[in-house]
């Protein structure tokens, strides 16, 4: 009894001390959390640790060559298991050149509010034969394993992307693969870094504290903003000008696709007559200057770390995982008041406090009522709709429209609202969304109802992802490789009992797993899957034959561009 009687109190307070937070901030929480300060992300810039980065990782002394071979090999894998350490989503992007397949390194900070906002940075981790490419550009890929270790401490609002790109000095060609394959997305800002440790002045000369940007056809807005936090948080005076003609580097690529894109350089960076040569090596006396190096990753910081938005937490308040903070999250934190908790010390950044306090409280209350965005996710129905004949897409802009006679359930579905499916031709149709056989992707949907055979998502033209098996109406997918290694993966888990069952397929990039109530429930290995673009169909299997729609309610289904576990 004592126990229920705690727990009521705390539930109390918890009402208590959010309805006074509600009603004397006004749903408006400008907190001192909320002004998380910038140049505390930019102090966290160490030399020392850029420099054991540039020193250690990177393979850029006498004798060293990244054009080919095992240092070449071992700078990438490097350079994979730092991004890996910082608790970066990383993936080796692959992409074919000369009949060889080659990897962009590359590890995402997901945004929290925005995550469709991308911000970049790069640089290239090869060089040429014979050549141990210091300059020409360890010392560029330094800065961008420094600026991840350093922004990875914190959360932001959009999303910041790193990548060390491969085969830069045979014509861009890692770079070109990267920007094509995502021309589409919502790049705001790519930042290519290159030949960027290189200051052959002294303290007395005007060039010392100098740095160069260079765009190629349209100066981009970022740049001057870039320029700006280069002066303001790393002393450096930036010169911006439209590339003369030899500054080719993997801005390039991103920049033929319209996409805002520069090159950040040292101001000395054009006469450096030694790159490409035996003597661009760490060994080379008063070569490298480590503090001018360090120095631009604190400019490049302080730019990403405004553009995507600090946020005043070192993690979101989401407590109870359903990517929303509300009154739960608020109870979760308040039965871990005065603790030294550090699942719940989710502010100051980057380290908390040590205890949970008002200042925990503050960070939670900057999202009261808001969305957390779950990473990877690029389309979500919720299927909550009253009325009408849209679909919305909360997670970006596929919204589906409806098609027969599908009856919306306000508050009938698992979370709110449902969509009720006839199996005599409804179908909710949306646009095509990515082509997510090519990486990792994962489907889930909440069903109830339905009947042997038949289809709860599927792609026009391609495959039934997800659907009852006709011979007994446990889940299957039939999306598969091509060949007589391909076919169709069988569960023994029944979907069509009439409960609500959460269904799931997802690909790693060699395992197809399907999911029924967030268990594991069969899995088997495929090489690959064939491209699938069709528009997605939700509710009717992909030829819209009759027998394969759905008659039942169909609830929250998401899709994502990674291989989630639940």
């Amino acid at each position: 009894m004592s126990v229920n009687l705690h727990r009521t109190a705390k539930r109390s307070l918890v009402h208590w001390v959010s309805a006074i937070w509600l009603i004397t901030a006004g749903f408006c929480f400008e907190t001192a959390s909320r002004a998380a300060d910038v140049a505390n992300v930019v102090g966290q810039v160490s030399v020392d640790s850029y420099t054991d980065f540039l020193e250690n990782d990177l393979y850029a002394h006498d004798g060293d060559a990244r054009l080919y071979g095992p240092e070449h090999d071992l700078a990438r894998q490097n350079v994979q298991e730092r991004f890996e350490s910082f608790g970066l989503t990383t993936r080796l992007d692959a992409f074919v050149y000369g009949g060889t397949e080659y990897y962009n390194v590359v590890g995402v900070l997901p945004g929290v509010i925005r995550p469709r906002e991308i911000y970049i940075v790069g640089a290239h981790y090869d060089t040429i034969a014979g050549s141990p490419g210091a300059c020409d550009n360890a010392a560029s890929v330094a800065t961008v394993l420094e600026a991840a270790r350093a922004l990875s401490q914190f959360v932001f609002e959009a999303t910041i992307v790193f990548i060390a790109f491969d085969r830069e000095e045979q014509g861009m060609i890692g770079s070109e693969a990267y920007a094509a394959k995502h021309a589409q997305d919502d790049i705001r800002a790519m930042i290519a870094l290159d030949v960027t440790a290189y200051r052959p002045y002294t303290p007395d000369q005007p060039q010392y504290n100098a740095a160069s940007l260079y765009y190629q056809s349209t100066r981009p807005e970022f740049v001057d903003r870039l320029a700006e936090a280069l002066e303001s948080h790393a002393g450096l005076t930036c010169g911006i000008a439209r590339n003369p003609g030899m500054l080719y580097s993997d801005y390039v690529p991103f920049d033929r696709w319209d996409l805002p894109a520069a090159v950040l350089t040292s101001y000395a960076g054009a006469i450096n007559y030694i790159i490409h040569t035996p003597l661009d090596s760490l060994d080379q006396p008063g070569y490298i200057d480590y503090d001018y190096g360090a120095q631009m990753t604190q400019g490049v910081v302080g730019y990403l770390a405004t553009s995507a938005g600090l946020e005043p937490v070192r993690m979101p308040p989401d407590f109870n995982g359903d990517w929303r903070v509300d009154i739960e999250d608020l109870t979760i934190l308040t039965e871990h008041w005065d603790q030294n908790d550090p699942a719940f010390d989710i502010a100051p950044p980057p380290l908390g406090d040590g205890i949970v306090d008002i200042h925990d409280m503050e960070g939670l209350m900057h999202y009261w009522g808001q969305e957390i965005a779950e990473p990877g996710l690029v389309a979500h129905w919720r299927l909550d709709e009253a009325e009408g004949v849209v679909a919305a897409d909360s997670a970006g802009t596929s919204s589906g429209t409806l098609a027969g006679d599908p009856i919306w359930q306000p508050s009938d579905g698992k979370f709110d609202g449902a969509l009720q499916f006839d199996g005599a031709g409804d179908v909710v149709i949306t646009p095509f969304i990515l082509d997510l056989s090519a990486e990792s992707f994962s489907v889930f949907a909440w069903v109830k109802g339905g009947a042997p055979g038949q289809v709860i998502h599927s792609r026009e033209g391609g495959a039934n992802w997800l659907m009852a098996n006709a011979s007994g109406g446990s889940l299957m997918t039939e999306l598969r490789c091509t060949g007589r290694f391909g076919g169709a993966l069988r569960s023994e888990a029944l979907i069509t009992d009439d409960a609500w069952h959460r269904v799931g397929l997802t690909w790693d990039g060699s395992n197809r797993i399907l999911y029924v109530d967030d268990m594991e429930v069969r899995k088997d290995t495929q090489a690959s899957l064939p491209s699938s673009v069709g528009r997605v169909y939700i509710g009717a299997g992909s030829k819209l034959s009759p027998g394969s729609f759905w008659s039942g309610l169909i609830d929250d289904v998401r899709i994502y561009d990674r291989a989630v576990e639940p």
